[in-house]
């Protein structure tokens, strides 16, 4: 199966029998037919339940990638023109942690807006318990400028901690 759509995965193992594998979500957009080439990009977590990943992730090792699985997130319902009299209509993303992996490949598929952005409110509300711990902070202004995606940050492990996603989305 190729990757076709945002939110499909890989299984990722050392090249051995005995070692579970790891699933992670593609964070790249997926080229179909715009390009020959293909580049995977993942959000690779460090965790302690993961000790083999550091030493296993080197120039010259051997690892197992699966083939791409998953069917991915349905988009094509946000691009019909069944909505397009709708009073207000709005897309908020949620993820917390490595979650926000496939979101980046929705945003950056250009899927979500394909409606005009003014029409089409986008708002990420992305978790994580500091600032440090933030990942693609260098996208999020261009995500803004050219897919009309806000990011709100959700912090849960500081002073004025706001909790969690889902906390913040309950109100």
């Amino acid at each position: 199966q190729q990757y076709t759509t945002p939110g499909q995965f890989v299984q990722l193992r050392p090249d051995d029998a005995t070692t579970a594998p790891i699933f992670l979500a593609i964070s790249s957009a997926p080229t179909c037919g715009k390009t020959d080439a293909v580049t995977l990009q993942f959000l690779v977590k460090l965790s302690p339940r993961l000790p083999w990943l550091l030493d296993t992730l080197v120039t010259g090792n051997t690892v197992k990638i699966s083939p791409v699985m998953g069917s991915g997130f349905s988009l094509s319902q946000l691009s019909s023109e069944a909505d397009t009299e709708a009073e207000a209509f709005k897309v908020i993303l949620a993820a917390a942690g490595s979650g926000i992996a496939p979101l980046k490949a929705c945003i950056e598929s250009g899927l979500l807006g394909q409606r005009q952005p003014s029409q089409l409110p986008i708002i990420l509300y992305y978790g994580e318990w500091t600032e440090e711990d933030l990942c693609f902070t260098d996208l999020y202004t261009r995500w803004k400028n050219e897919y009309g995606v806000d990011v709100k940050r959700v912090l849960s492990r500081v002073p004025d901690a706001q909790g969690y996603v889902q906390k913040v989305l309950s109100r």
